[in-house]
């Protein structure tokens, strides 16, 4: 009976320090790569391209997209802030999503960054919601995110913008959208971007490149 007691004290322990040692993963910061659906996620005719991604919580911990456009100059700058400790931004990434079909292609620009402190994402996220500028119009997305917000240039182009846990997303049509609801493309991958990040975890991290 002795050793019956002292087993299951060895088994309760031991469970105690596997949900311990869950949790204890769990306090990591959320990988950028993880906040970017897979082409396969979205569904028949997406493709997605990393252009480029710096984030030591990811693995890897650096991606280069081959077809990139970005300058080298811009490249050190990003490397620099994210290895930066006094910088607001921990984990950034810029990545294109297309959609093929028929008669068109349909392609969105997607930056990524991942906040130290949540306190300033917040301060930064109601500084953007305060913009007023005659150049763009400003209406908000409901749904989405912890806020969120369309922004339409009046000489053309759009983005949307949403903040999430630790996350500030921009997502940018390559085309002429003038409203949310005008693209349901485009609210589909918002959508799945803030999915994403509600629902990662980072013992998957690496996984969907």
């Amino acid at each position: 009976m002795q050793s019956m007691n002292i087993l299951k004290h060895i088994l309760a322990a031991s469970g105690a320090f596997s949900l311990w040692c869950a949790a204890a993963q769990r306090q990591g910061p959320v990988p950028v790569l993880e906040a970017l659906p897979t082409a396969e996620s979205l569904g028949a005719g997406w493709s997605r391209e990393i252009s480029l991604l710096f984030d030591p919580a990811s693995k890897p911990a650096e991606l280069f997209g081959a077809s990139s456009q970005l300058s080298e100059s811009f490249k050190k700058e990003r490397l620099a802030a994210v290895q930066n400790p006094t910088n607001r931004i921990s984990g950034w990434s810029h990545t294109h999503f297309t959609l093929h079909s028929t008669n068109t292609s349909r392609q969105y620009e997607v930056q990524v960054e991942r906040y130290r402190s949540k306190d300033h994402l917040r301060a930064d996220f109601d500084h953007l919601l305060a913009l007023d500028q005659a150049e763009y119009q400003k209406v908000p997305v409901e749904g989405v995110g912890e806020a969120a917000v369309f922004f339409c240039r009046v000489n053309g182009g759009s983005t949307v913008w949403f903040r999430r846990a630790d996350f500030r997303v921009w997502i940018s049509p390559m085309g002429t959208i003038t409203n949310w609801e005008q693209d349901v493309h485009l609210q589909k991958l918002v959508k799945m971007l803030d999915q994403r990040i509600t629902g990662a975890t980072p013992s998957q991290s690496g996984k969907g490149r």
